[in-house]
């Protein structure tokens, strides 16, 4: 699946993700993914949340090459 058949404009930078063309400021903390980095390992509510997304992953898994798109996915910790 390439994702450029589903939407248009967005750009894959050099660390591989992919940003809208039409990026805006948003008003969260320069250090707010640090500081989200270090409570995640061990915490409860991240370790819960995570456990919330895999067990909708599991109950409606993507059939063949299918794909799952984690929009203001935060970190991207995964289960």
């Amino acid at each position: 699946m390439d994702i450029k058949d589903l939407t248009s404009g967005l750009v894959q930078e050099e660390d591989g993700i992919w940003y809208s063309e039409h990026a805006q400021a948003v008003s969260y903390p320069e250090h707010g993914h640090g500081d989200c980095f270090s409570l995640e390992e061990g915490s409860f509510w991240f370790e819960h949340r995570n456990a919330c997304i895999q067990t909708a992953i599991d109950a409606w898994p993507v059939p063949g090459d299918g794909a799952v798109f984690d929009i203001g996915g935060g970190n991207g910790m995964c289960p």
